[in-house]
């Protein structure tokens, strides 16, 4: 789908307000009400978007695909990060990457809830990679 240059800036001011968010969240600090207020402005780009067409002959109302439009995407992103933001159970498990060379944002959907890294095979396994170096050099160095 090609998306017009002033709808990629929008997508771009989306996810600086969802970012913020997220970082507010995350240090329990104040949530930016302008970044609230930017996404529930895109919350009405999710809803259904009603069609009618015929099939066989025959009307049948169905629902646009969401390729129809990109703003439509653009709105369902918001819908899920109010989705995730809005909620007390949602909101405790939103999360930073640990990693010092990372600062991506994730929902963690662990059992315990307790994840630190956005992806253990990268991140996780650096960190644990530097610590293990560092203890090595330690031992090394007595």
């Amino acid at each position: 789908m090609r998306v017009p240059r002033p709808v990629l800036a929008e997508a771009h001011d989306l996810r600086e307000a969802i970012d913020a968010c997220v970082a507010a969240v995350v240090a329990s600090d104040p949530v930016p009400a302008e970044a609230v207020t930017l996404i529930d402005d895109w919350l009405v780009h999710a809803g259904g978007r009603p069609q009618l067409r015929l099939r066989d002959g025959v009307p049948v109302l169905g629902e646009r695909a969401a390729a129809d439009s990109p703003r439509r995407a653009l709105g369902m992103i918001a819908l899920d990060a109010a989705q995730m933001l809005g909620t007390d159970d949602q909101r405790a498990r939103v999360r930073i990457c640990g990693s010092d060379t990372c600062s991506a944002r994730f929902y963690d959907r662990s059992p315990a809830g307790r994840r630190r890294w956005c992806s253990m095979a990268t991140c996780g396994n650096a960190a644990k990679a530097r610590r293990h170096r560092a203890r090595r050099r330690e031992v090394a160095a007595r």
